[in-house]
C-alpha cells in the first residue's frame, strides 16, 4: 500500500522534469495501473478463509468486467485489457486492505502521507507563485495555458509532482483523509487542524471547484458528525487561540512567508473562476444522470466494452466507431456505455457494500455515497482511484484503532 502511494505521487516527478522519454514514461504511467490490481494477489498467511465470503459481490463484479472486456463490439481486446485494469483498481485496494488489515503499517503510512501533504502544498504554493514558463511549472506550459485550462484567476493551476493538473487535485483527497486520522486518533493533538487548513489552501489553489466542494463539504460532516466538534467547548477554544496566535505572529512579523497574501488570492481566485463558471458546473453534475437517462446511445442494454471510453486505450488503438457522434464526460455516463445498465448497477452496488462495512456514522456513509458519485471518478482517474482508496482506508483504521482501545 505505502509502494503505491509512493509510486503514484512521485513518478509524475519524474515523467516531466527528469525524463522526456517515451518509454519510460509510457512504463511509469503502467506501473501506477497496474499495482493496485497486484494487490488482489497478496494475501496475507494468517487471514481466515471465511472472509472469502464477504467479498463475493466483488467477485460477481469481476467475473462480469471479463464478460465485458470481450464484448465483441469493442474495438480491439486491448481496450478490454486496459478497461479491467482500471475497474478493477478501486476496489482492489478495498479489497485487499479487508484481507490483509492486520498486515498494514498504519503509522508508517500516515507519516509518509502527512510529509507527502506538507510537500505537495508547499511545492504547489511556490508553483502558484512562480510565471507560466518557469522550469517548475513545465507540465502546465505543456498544457496550453493560453486557453485558460491550467489557469485560476491570474495564477498557474499547480500540479505538484503530478504530470497533469488532477492527480495533485486527487492526491488531496488522501491528505484529507490523513488529516481525519489524525484528528480522530489525537495524534498531533489540536495541531491537526492547522493541516485541515493546509488542505484547504491546497484545494484552492489547484483551482478544481469538485476538489474544494468534495475537501469543504467532507471536512463539515466529518466534524459535525464523527467528530462532533460543536460539543467540544476547549477544542473550539484551542483551534481559536492557536489560529489567532498565528496570525497575530505572522502580521507582527510582516508577513514575512506571504501566508497570508497567498491564502487571500487563491480565495480570490478560485472565487473568480468559480462564479464565472457556476452554471456550468450544476450542469456537469447533473449531466451525468441526464445522459444516462436521455443519450441517444443505442447500447445502453449491453455496452460496447470495457476501456471504449478511456483516453489512454483510445490514443493507442483508436476509437470505437460507435462513439463517433456520442459525447461523454460524466463517470456513470462512461460505466453505462462501456458495460450498460448492469455495469453502473454493479458499480454502485458494490461502493454501498464496501461503505456499509466500514466503521464511519450512517450519516457519513451516506454523504461520502453521494459526493464520491457525483464529485470523484473512481473508475476513470486512477489517481483518484488510489488516493480515494487509500483515503477510506486510513480512516476506517482510524476508527478500528478507537474501537480496539476501548475494548481493552
Amino acid at each position: 500500500m505505502i509502494a503505491i502511494v509512493l509510486v503514484t505521487t512521485l513518478s509524475g516527478a519524474i515523467r516531466k522534469w527528469i525524463t522526456t522519454s517515451g518509454a519510460v514514461n509510457n512504463a511509469l504511467l503502467g506501473l501506477v495501473l497496474i499495482l493496485p490490481v497486484l494487490l488482489l494477489f497478496y494475501k496475507d498467511e494468517h487471514a481466515e478463509l471465511i472472509e472469502k465470503k464477504k467479498y463475493s459481490v466483488f467477485y460477481v463484479y469481476f467475473f462480469f468486467l471479463i464478460v465485458f472486456a470481450l464484448n465483441p463490439l469493442n474495438s480491439t481486446i486491448y481496450h478490454g485489457i486496459l478497461g479491467l485494469i482500471i475497474h478493477l483498481s478501486f476496489f482492489s485496494i478495498l479489497v485487499s486492505y479487508f484481507k490483509n488489515k492486520a498486515k498494514l503499517n498504519t503509522r508508517l503510512l500516515i507519516l509518509i502521507s502527512t510529509s507527502l501533504l506538507v510537500f505537495e502544498v508547499v511545492l504547489g504554493s511556490i508553483q502558484y507563485a512562480s510565471s507560466a514558463d518557469s522550469f517548475i511549472n513545465r507540465y502546465a506550459v505543456a498544457e496550453d495555458v493560453n486557453t485558460g485550462v491550467a489557469l485560476v484567476g491570474d495564477a498557474i493551476r499547480v500540479t505538484g509532482t503530478f504530470s497533469y493538473i488532477a492527480g495533485f487535485s486527487t492526491f488531496l483527497f488522501l491528505g484529507l483523509f490523513t488529516v481525519f486520522y489524525a484528528l480522530k486518533t489525537n495524534i498531533f493533538k489540536n495541531y491537526g487542524y492547522i493541516l485541515l487548513g493546509l488542505v484547504i489552501y491546497g484545494a484552492l489553489i489547484s483551482g478544481s471547484r469538485g476538489t474544494v466542494v468534495f475537501t469543504v463539504g467532507t471536512s463539515i460532516i466529518f466534524l459535525a458528525f464523527e467528530i462532533r466538534i460543536l460539543t467540544k467547548l476547549k477544542v473550539i477554544v484551542n483551534i481559536f487561540l492557536i489560529s489567532i496566535a498565528l496570525l497575530v505572529i505572522n502580521i507582527g512579523l510582516g508577513d514575512p512567508l506571504n501566508i497570508s497574501t497567498k491564502f487571500e488570492r487563491s480565495y480570490d481566485n478560485f472565487y473568480t473562476r468559480a462564479e464565472g463558471s457556476q452554471e456550468d458546473g450544476q450542469k456537469r453534475v447533473f449531466k451525468d444522470i441526464d445522459d444516462i437517462l436521455n443519450s441517444p446511445f443505442q447500447y445502453k442494454v449491453t455496452g460496447i466494452g470495457l476501456g471504449s471510453t478511456y483516453q489512454g486505450a483510445n490514443a493507442l488503438f483508436g476509437e470505437s466507431p460507435l462513439l463517433s457522434n456520442i459525447t461523454y464526460e460524466g463517470e456513470l455516463f462512461r460505466i453505462l456505455i462501456e458495460g450498460g445498465f448492469l455495469l453502473v448497477i454493479l458499480r454502485i452496488v458494490l461502493l454501498i457494500y464496501f461503505l456499509s462495512i466500514m466503521e464511519f456514522s450512517l450519516v457519513f456513509k451516506v454523504f461520502l455515497f453521494f459526493a464520491i458519485n457525483l464529485l470523484v471518478p473512481i473508475v476513470f482517474n486512477i489517481y483518484s482511484s488510489v488516493f480515494l482508496g487509500v483515503a477510506l482506508i486510513l480512516l476506517n483504521q482510524a476508527y478500528d484503532e478507537e474501537k480496539n482501545l476501548l475494548e481493552t
